[in-house]
């Protein structure tokens, strides 16, 4: 079980389901969209900080931004713990 696993275990399992297709797929996928949406809010942030405005829009954004992270992050770890019990 994944809870039981100490650091060294858990390193070696990310690495290995890393290594897989799979987890390149899942990785990319669930860490593309939060990245691609940091980067839109830190353009807009710049954007807006040459400005002088402030926008309640881009705030929204940054809380999307972390909302998807976490969700991606949920997603991972979620397929990694499937990984890990279907090894045994």
């Amino acid at each position: 079980m994944i809870y039981k696993m100490n650091g060294k275990e858990m390193k070696k399992l990310l690495h290995d389901f890393y290594s897989t297709r799979y987890g390149k797929s899942i990785y990319v996928i669930c860490y593309a969209v939060p990245f691609i949406t940091f980067m839109v809010t830190m353009g807009m942030f710049l954007g807006l900080l040459v400005k002088g405005e402030a926008n309640y829009v881009l705030i929204a954004i940054a809380f999307l931004c972390m909302n998807i992270f976490c969700i991606g992050s949920y997603f991972y770890y979620k397929e990694l713990r499937v990984f890990a019990e279907s090894r045994k």
